[in-house]
Parts: C-alpha cells; structure tokens; sequence
C-alpha cells in the first residue's frame, strides 16, 4: 500500500529543469525561454533560469513574473573553475530532472557539472551557427563541440544549420538532433491602432511605412541589407543603432557601407530610446 502511495506521489512531482544562459539580457535566446517558459503547464513543470552576468532587471523581472526562479554564478569569463563549482552546486542543490543548456560552444560547462551530479537527462541546445571565424577559433570550437556531445544525452537546435555546425550532419541526417522552433507569442505584435496614431503623430510619420526592427547589432541579424531595403523604398527604419555607435564593430561595418547613415530615414535616438524602454507596447505602433 505504501509504495502505491509512493509511486503515485513520484507521479505527480512537479518535473524541473535548470535552464543554463549566459545572461539575461533580453536577448533572442532570453526570449525563447520566457515564451516557452510563460505557456507551459506550471502544474507540471518547474523552471529555475542559472545565469552569469550582469543581468537587465527588466529581464529578471520578466522571467520571475511567469514564476521561474534566476540564480546567478560566477561567469566563465571571471573563473572558469569557479564556473563549474558553482553549476555542480546549484545542482546539488536544486536537484533538477532535466538540465538545458543554451550557451552554444560552452554547452558542455553545465552539462559536465550535470553529468557529475547525476542527472539523467542532459540537453546541448544550438542557437547559433558560428562563420567567419580564424583557425584558432575553429579548431577550439571543434573541441568544444566534441565535448558538448560527450556530456549531452539529447541534442537541440533553432533551426537546421545551428544544428549542423554543432552536431555534424550525420547526427542531423540519423534524426539524433530535435529540431525546436524559437516560438513567438502573436499577442506582443497584435497592432493598437491608438497606440499607432499616437506614435506616427509624435514622430511626424503619418502617411509613412514604417517598419521596428529589434535585434543587437550582431552580423547574423543582416543589417546592411535591412537598410539597403529602407534606402531604396519609402521606408522609416527604426533601430537602436544610435546607442551603440562607439563601441560595437558591426556598427563599424555598417557605416563603413553606408558613410552617410546619419543622413538616412533613421528616427532620432530620442525616440529609439523611448521605444527601447517600453519595446512591447512599441511593437504595437509599427
């Protein structure tokens, strides 16, 4: 009769899973995991979110008012040693029953430390397909992925060529990698069309396409090519270009592309601000 009781209670513990990012700083992979996170069964399902930087208290906030716990540790980049310690003891201590790991390339740093403790199901996801790189890079890298399959149990991706440069075709070909879309809630992009009158009128932008663009200033998000779009068309090209002019190389390269930007149809960095602020209620004006 006990151990009926038992296994009845086993049945219904909450499963968790320690999601292991780099930071919380509402970036796409930060994204991802609050919209899977927000809709998942909560009767169901536990989630604690162990990061390392300095996080973006909005983001902090964010993922904690859907009920997922955030732990901090000590960031590879300070002590790559502490790093792992304190993984190995925020498992011990939480216990989970999945440990998810989303840091590409250092993957294998939580799940070692998950591997060490014990935890059966160990999941290396990719979200990002590194190119361009020098040889030093690469070779690492190889390492780094042979690694992060040794301590996996389950493979993830965004997409197909994330899955390729972490995994190698063969795994993909075999149907050894889970292939997980990076899933939207439509609600955030459901226009207001008082907040969009309200926006157009502020900005002198009556009459105008205009289109929000939201992403860092990263060579995958193509930026030359959304503003070559905006050059050549009508187009009000909104983006936080404007606060990262000192000190992000791709923006560099964008301006070496486009020596006159300042000239183009960009809004002012008054209004990127105020849109950065409030990014949610923004996408609702475009």
């Amino acid at each position: 009769m006990w151990k009926y009781i038992w296994n009845i209670g086993e049945c219904m513990k909450k499963i968790k899973i320690l999601h292991f990012v780099s930071g919380l700083i509402s970036g796409g992979v930060e994204q991802m995991l609050y919209n899977y996170c927000k809709f998942m069964d909560h009767e169901k399902y536990e989630f604690v979110i162990v990061y390392q930087h300095v996080p973006v208290l909005t983001c902090i906030e964010k993922m904690e008012s859907i009920g997922c716990k955030t732990i901090r540790i000590t960031a590879r980049s300070e002590n790559l040693i502490k790093n792992i310690k304190d993984s190995i003891d925020v498992i011990q201590s939480e216990k989970p029953d999945i440990v998810h790991a989303h840091m590409n390339l250092m993957n294998f740093c939580a799940l070692y430390a998950a591997k060490k403790c014990g935890v059966k199901v160990r999941i290396s996801h990719s979200h990002i397909a590194e190119k361009n790189k020098g040889i030093m890079f690469n070779m690492m890298a190889n390492v780094f992925k042979q690694m992060c399959i040794k301590y996996a149990t389950a493979y993830f991706a965004c997409g197909e060529e994330a899955g390729l440069y972490m995994y190698g075709k063969k795994r993909i070909d075999l149907g050894k990698v889970t292939i997980v879309q990076n899933a939207i809630d439509l609600q955030y992009f459901r226009k207001n069309k008082e907040l969009n009158e309200q926006f157009r009128q502020t900005n002198n932008l009556n009459g105008k396409f205009v289109v929000g663009h939201i992403g860092r200033f990263s060579h995958q998000k193509n930026h030359n090519k959304l503003i070559d779009i905006c050059v050549n068309e009508d187009i009000y090209y909104i983006d936080t270009y404007n606060l990262f002019k000192n000190n992000n190389k791709v923006f560099t390269n964008i301006n070496s592309y486009y020596p006159n930007i300042d000239g183009y149809k960009l809004i002012s960095e008054k209004t990127i601000q105020i849109i950065q602020k409030n990014i949610i209620k923004s996408k609702k004006t475009m």
